[in-house]
């Protein structure tokens, strides 16, 4: 590619982690890898935090928004007291 290792580096590290069930890009100015200007090739302490939300075990695929929404709240609490950033 001509477009350089950093580039590539990222643009790995975002696809992975989207494989991994996070499907969307977020605004260019987002301070996280899926943010779309490219401005960061590693997964930040905010990806991260959203990575262990999307795997916690509250959280069952199919879950309507009404039964997920107080589940994902709770688990994100857990998980900043934790250090899960």
């Amino acid at each position: 590619t001509d477009r350089g290792d950093r580039t590539v580096e990222g643009c790995l590290v975002q696809q992975t982690t989207q494989a991994l069930g996070l499907l969307h890009d977020l605004d260019p100015s987002a301070e996280s890898v899926f943010g779309d200007a490219g401005k960061y090739v590693a997964l930040t302490p905010q990806d991260r935090l959203i990575l262990r939300l999307l795997y916690d075990p509250r959280l069952k695929p199919g879950m309507g928004w009404a039964e997920a929404e107080p589940l994902a709240r709770a688990a994100l609490r857990d998980l900043r007291k934790g250090g899960g950033g």
